[in-house]
């Protein structure tokens, strides 16, 4: 086999390679890709002579990809055969990206602009492969993840890649054909309601013939699988790649954009033309038949990605207007002055290259007309005044005009007056004591900085908070003449006081958390005096009371223009005094030889007891006497009452600790006369969690292993061998208590018959 990335090394292929359509080929070799907003590619080749190919491939990716999708570093290329009419694959290998360059969008149509958000990236893959003469050709392949999921014209767009292939059938091999290339790169953008003329044609350096067309682009990997084989991929059916699936019956493969009239491909010279009419992404496949001699000797396919979207115009005419009759038709009034100066919102400068204003003078007098980019016109008298505005007069290219409706009216003049009882709540009076020429206000709207409003032209309103308010009245006469004006109102009057305590009486500490409803509240200084001689300026402050006590509060208002409100709240506050629990008892390491525990009562301004014992028992006398009946850890509470109700609790850990006894003879006498027979341990053996004993003779033999206490040695080796001999026998006992206490008892058996 022979690669080679263009203008470096050759390898030689060793077997033939043919067509396979059915095997997908492989995608990265080392880490699975992320998704790449591919949005079109296509293969092409050139014939060298002595079966070398030249092929060139392009891949297409939108510039705005989430990050992490890029061009592949390793283009993964795949090769296909038809052996006797069975397909194989028969080599893949990896080819870098030669190049990569951003295509800003550009519009088709010179006087139209397209969004800026619009890029695609262009990946250069180039490769040169040593191709043995076959008869049954062969096929090159590409497939990448994944297209934009908002397409329009295609079903489950984000699931599906694309495939990009190059065919070498015999004739091609045989005239060592060179594939057609196309001329131009695909408009990116197309706008919608716009006519399309695009030049998809291609150039064949042999002079064979070509025939255009719209085909259906074939799918690839998918985000799900992104390395996909035949078999675990359903859609790889003999002998075809599969094809895009269309949304029926708006869209086609003939007609992928649809359109009035329909977006076509003419199929001699490649123009694409017709008129889109819905905004959106559409997948297009454009195939070029190649025949030589009227024989097809290939076909190369382009799949892309058109985007059909609202385009701006380049230039357009505008004027800052009153209100607008129509698309192009502007309603300039002026209230009040003659004089008139338009301001051109016409745009977009870069390509405008200059303007026309003309405008009527009155009956029997020349039209006035100016150059400037924004003129100031004096008109003769009150009246209404036609004019026109042409952007590029003298281009017959990219023109624009639109024209302009003038009003000149008698002057109007906006005002008021208000009266204000400063330091009282109530409505603020307004009076409306504007002016216009025309005879006639005919709207009032009142905007009192609050976020209410009124239209009627002398209006009461409350403000619900305290502050300062921008008050402003607009007003339109009988000609729709429009006048403004602003007042600032400072509204700061007496609070009226309401205070809320949710619990006014407690045991000490006593925490209060005060809510003051006052109102106007907004902007005023508070000062409290909360009885105890603390003061604070906080509206609704939190304090804790550390004396037993009756406490009178007072609240004072001040408003920033100096209106003051005063309120005494006598005897709000009661804070009664607490008892401190405490005990003692003894022992204080009680056991379970010893269970009954003394209770001794160390409280102060105690008045009732009660004693909870951790074991469900409990009592109620001041010094208890209890006998716990089980071992462990007591959480001992008690909980002690004042006179008043206030309470106080302590807990102490009362712990009876589990203990055990053994105690072991010196000898015994295994005569089996029932007496002293066996040798074995005493004791209480409450808790003990294990227990081991043996038994050794002189010769360090053990003659005796029990885990059990109640088991004693009968002085036969095991309890069931040979009789022990008379004499002196050495014993360990281990014995772990019930908390892991570990004890150990070492001596001296004499074994006596």
């Amino acid at each position: 086999m022979a690669v080679e990335n263009r203008n470096t090394k050759i390898i030689t292929l060793e077997r033939f390679i043919g067509i396979f359509y059915t095997i997908i080929l492989l995608f990265f070799l080392q880490t699975p890709m992320k998704g790449l907003h591919i949005i079109g590619g296509d293969i092409t080749y050139e014939c060298f002579g002595n079966n070398e190919y030249s092929f060139k491939m392009k891949v297409y990716r939108d510039c705005f990809s989430p990050s992490g999708a890029n061009l592949d570093p390793q283009a993964a290329i795949t090769i296909f055969k038809f052996d006797g009419g069975s397909p194989s694959q028969y080599a893949n290998f990896t080819t870098p990206l030669q190049s990569a360059n951003f295509t800003p969008v550009e519009s088709t149509n010179p006087c139209l602009e397209v969004p800026s958000d619009l890029c695609v990236e262009v990946g250069m893959y180039n490769f040169t492969i040593t191709l043995p003469f076959h008869a049954d050709g062969y096929l090159v392949a590409y497939q990448r993840c994944c297209r934009n999921n908002t397409i329009s014209n295609i079903q489950t767009p984000d699931l599906v890649g694309a495939t990009y292939t190059a065919t070498l059938n015999e004739l091609s091999q045989q005239t060592c054909n060179n594939s057609p290339t196309f001329n131009n790169f695909p408009p990116i953008a197309i706008c919608a309601g716009e006519p399309i003329d695009f030049d998809h044609s291609a150039n064949d350096v042999d002079g064979d013939s070509l025939v255009y067309s719209f085909c259906s682009p074939t799918i690839g990997a998918s985000q799900n699988d992104p390395i996909p084989n035949s078999a675990s991929f359903p859609y790889l059916a003999f002998p075809h790649y599969p094809t895009v699936s269309f949304i029926e019956p708006v869209y086609s493969v003939d007609f992928p954009i649809g359109g009035m009239p329909l977006i076509t491909i003419n199929p001699e010279d490649g123009f694409i033309t017709g008129v889109p009419t819905n905004q959106g992404q559409f997948v297009v496949g454009v195939c070029v038949h190649e025949y030589k001699n009227g024989e097809l000797v290939g076909i190369i396919r382009r799949d892309f990605q058109f985007n059909v979207t609202s385009c701006d115009p380049v230039i357009y005419a505008d004027v800052r207007e009153d209100f607008q009759l129509g698309p192009q038709e502007f309603v300039i009034n002026s209230c009040g002055s003659t004089s008139v100066t338009f301001q051109n919102q016409s745009g977009q400068a870069q390509y405008i290259d200059g303007y026309l204003w003309e405008f009527e003078q009155g009956v029997g007098q020349p039209n006035y007309t100016t150059t400037a980019v924004n003129p100031t016109v004096q008109f003769p008298d009150v009246g209404t005044y036609e004019g026109t505005l042409i952007i590029n007069p003298n281009s017959a290219e990219c023109s624009d005009t639109a024209l302009l409706f003038v009003n000149v009216y008698p002057e109007i003049q906006a005002d008021f007056s208000f009266v204000n009882d400063s330091c009282i709540i109530g409505p603020v009076l307004y009076t409306d004591e504007s002016f216009s020429g025309s005879g006639m206000i005919t709207n009032w709207e009142w905007n009192f900085g609050d976020g209410n409003t009124s239209n009627v032209p002398s209006p009461a309103h409350q403000f619900a908070d305290a502050g300062t308010y921008n008050v402003t009245l607009s007003i339109v006469d009988s000609n729709s003449c429009t006048d403004q004006i602003s007042k600032s109102i400072a509204w700061y009057p007496e609070s009226e006081i309401l205070v809320e305590l949710p619990e006014d009486e407690g045991c000490l500490p006593f925490s209060v958390s005060i809510i003051n409803n006052s109102f106007p509240l907004n902007g005023y200084t508070t000062q409290w005096d909360l009885g105890d001689g603390t003061t604070t300026m906080e509206a609704s402050p939190n304090h804790t009371y550390t004396q037993a006590g009756v406490y009178s509060l007072e609240l004072t208002i001040t408003s920033p223009i100096g209106c003051v409100s005063q309120q005494s709240f006598p005897n709000l506050v009661t804070v009664y005094d607490v008892p401190t629990a405490d005990f003692s008892f003894s022992p204080e390491a009680p056991t379970n030889f010893a269970p009954e525990v003394s209770f001794t009562d160390l409280s102060s301004n105690a008045s009732s007891w009660l004693w909870d014992f951790d074991t469900g028992d409990n009592s109620t006398q001041s010094n208890p006497t209890y006998v716990f009946a089980d071992t462990g850890r007591h959480e001992v509470q008690l909980l002690v009452t004042h006179l008043s109700g206030c309470a106080d609790s302590i807990t102490k850990v009362v712990d009876v600790e589990p203990r055990f006894t053994y105690f072991l003879p010196n000898a015994f006498t295994p005569n089996f006369d029932d007496v002293n027979d066996g040798f074995r341990g005493n004791g209480i053996f409450y808790g003990i969690e294990s227990f081991e004993m043996t038994i050794w003779n002189r010769w360090g033999e053990m003659v005796f292993h029990s885990k059990d206490p109640n088991v004693a040695w009968n002085g036969q080796k095991n309890n069931s061998g040979q009789m022990s001999k008379n004499g002196v026998y050495v014993y360990l006992v281990k014995i772990k208590g019930a908390r892991d206490q570990m004890q150990e008892f070492r001596g001296y058996a004499t074994l006596i018959r």
